[in-house]
């Protein structure tokens, strides 16, 4: 999908619930989605825009010019760290049961079944990322 260009005032209307973090601070969490918008002004890029249409969240991320309230770092730390455990994942081996009841065969997973279960896995994390931060957002309007 090709980004749209937009301007920072048509994501902070368009959207009730607008975030913010720095380059490369979602890159992990975000590895297999691509940003809906992008923006850009006279030093050239700005930002990406992540959009998440169910949740009415949109989430900047990029060098300047970026609109919306700052992820806190806590809550990026965690889930980055969860997606790069994900993404590092060394021991592809499935245990099949033995039909004698005792222990199990070991079965490598390959190509295909790996790259699915990342992309589940990665889908999953982003998922509950994304269900943090609404819930992050609604504490922080029942202080206001």
């Amino acid at each position: 999908m090709k980004k749209i260009k937009t301007s920072m005032k048509e994501i902070r209307n368009g959207w009730s619930k607008v975030f913010r973090a720095g380059y490369c601070d979602l890159q992990n969490i975000f590895r297999n989605r691509e940003p809906q918008f992008y923006n850009s002004g006279v030093y050239g890029w700005n930002c990406d825009v992540y959009c998440d249409y169910k949740r009415d969240i949109a989430i900047t991320t990029g060098y300047r010019n970026m609109a919306g309230i700052r992820i806190p770092d806590e809550l990026i730390r965690a889930y980055d760290s969860r997606a790069k455990e994900i993404l590092n994942k060394k021991n592809w081996f499935e245990c099949i049961p033995n039909p004698s009841g005792f222990g199990c065969y070991k079965r490598e997973i390959t190509g295909a079944e790996k790259y699915a279960f990342i992309e589940s896995a990665l889908d999953e994390n982003a998922e509950a990322f994304l269900d943090a931060l609404l819930a992050e957002f609604i504490e922080l309007n029942k202080e206001v």
